[in-house]
């Protein structure tokens, strides 16, 4: 623990404390809007004077500013800006955080407390890798029993005896036939008729 601290505290470039004006820009907004449009007004005021554009609000600053709610944040804060190496700069309430800790966070740490901490949960790849497997074994049984069941089929079309030559001629044309009850009367009496008339005139 003591040596993280220490990593943590050389690499410190710049410690400053500033009382932020919060109500110029909030004024802008509307009241819906103020405590966002004041989270947003102390990023860009850090960021302006600590001359990084990489800037993270502590918790209790922003529990600070959302104390009364989103239409009535605070005229202005006091807080302690730190710039690391890397160029991040953290902004936190510059009272001591220890000293009066807001119900709402105990009340958070506390039901983060309770919560059972899972087992070592599978990477992202081990889980796509199982996903794939999983698919590759289904989409395998369900090529085997498509092939199954065209070898069924096949093997009945086999099974069945196929009619030779003109004997499966003549079953597709009576197929296509129609029965004499569909046949229309007309086309029967002009044949009669025609008929009558030739024997006439042949006589």
């Amino acid at each position: 623990m003591a040596d993280k601290t220490k990593s943590k505290e050389e690499k410190i470039v710049l410690e400053r404390v500033y009382n932020v004006p919060l109500r110029r820009e909030w004024l802008k907004s509307p009241k819906y809007k103020r405590a966002k449009k004041a989270i947003n007004a102390l990023k860009e005021f850090v960021a302006k004077n600590m001359k990084s554009q990489d800037v993270r609000i502590g918790t209790f600053a922003n529990l600070a500013i959302w104390k009364q709610g989103i239409k009535n944040p605070p005229h202005h804060l006091k807080v302690k800006c730190t710039k690391y190496e890397d160029g991040k700069v953290v902004a936190e309430l510059d009272a001591h955080p220890n000293a009066k800790v807001p119900s709402v966070l105990i009340k958070a740490r506390a039901k983060a407390e309770k919560k059972p901490k899972k087992a070592k949960e599978e990477t992202p790849v081990e889980k796509s890798e199982d996903k794939e497997k999983e698919i590759k074994a289904e989409n395998a049984e369900k090529s085997k029993e498509i092939e199954a069941e065209e070898v069924k089929e096949m093997k009945k079309e086999s099974q069945a005896p196929k009619p030779r030559g003109h004997e499966a001629f003549a079953r597709e044309q009576k197929q296509f036939e129609k029965p004499d009850y569909l046949k229309s009367p007309k086309s029967s009496q002009k044949m009669a008729g025609g008929e009558h008339k030739q024997q006439a005139k042949s006589a």
